[in-house]
């Protein structure tokens, strides 16, 4: 069998394009790689983890984490995967970080994902929760000034669905940083949570609250307006 030396070159500058675009990809920087990985959806960034070894833990460093369980079992797997984010990420502050329960949720376990979220000390500026209401055996994750009092770098907090407020009366600050609150269909431990947690957000400017259609245990809302408060959003069932 007789084989030319073009077919030898052909074969040759294949190889060496392969060679090239692998190590290309392989030297670039980490802060470039994570640049586009901003730029993706969150699904393709989860994609991107088995593309190799060095792809696997760069989504941890994004600035903007996103976790959406689908399923009942889905949350106790996100657990081990954002207390494993959090360690590979060490003490670089997180900018939004949403957790987001789409259908039947494990309660308990989401709460216990809140409890390793608030051990992160490097903090997070912005976190958006959402659960859905499991209003046959009233679960709920109860959001309280216990669980996440060590935080004050946050600027802004959402709270979607199967959620109760409970803050008690407090002379320490609760956010004193907090500047814009969204309340979305929660329920209420009692009339004084509401007042409990905006009495403790001293810079607060912006107050969205949407009630629920069902009971949400609150028979009057009550607000209180400081000076710095710009803007209120008031959404009745």
């Amino acid at each position: 069998m007789i084989i030319s030396s073009y077919t030898l070159r052909h074969k040759d500058s294949f190889a060496n394009n392969d060679e090239t675009k692998e190590d290309i990809i392989s030297n670039l920087p980490d802060s470039l790689l994570i640049d586009i990985l901003s730029l993706l959806s969150p699904s393709e960034v989860k994609q991107t983890r088995i593309v190799s070894k060095r792809w696997k833990n760069l989504f941890a460093f994004l600035p903007n984490l996103y976790f959406v369980m689908k399923s009942y079992e889905q949350v106790k797997e996100t657990r081990v995967l954002v207390d494993q984010t959090l360690a590979i990420r060490g003490d670089i502050t997180i900018e939004k970080l949403l957790l987001k329960c789409e259908n039947k949720c494990n309660y308990d376990c989401f709460h216990d994902l809140l409890c390793t979220l608030v051990r992160f000390k490097a903090g997070v500026r912005e976190l958006e929760l959402s659960v859905p209401w499991d209003l046959g055996d009233r679960h709920e994750v109860k959001f309280s000034w216990d669980l996440f009092k060590a935080w004050d770098s946050l600027v802004g907090l959402t709270l979607d669905g199967g959620f109760i407020l409970d803050v008690y009366d407090d002379d320490e600050l609760i956010f004193p940083c907090l500047k814009k609150i969204s309340l979305i269909c929660i329920g209420y431990a009692s009339e004084e949570s509401v007042m409990n947690l905006i009495s403790g957000c001293p810079v607060l400017e912006e107050l969205y609250v949407e009630r629920a259609w069902f009971d949400d245990r609150l028979e009057v809302f009550n607000i209180a307006i400081f000076k710095e408060t710009k803007d209120i959003f008031y959404s009745p069932s």
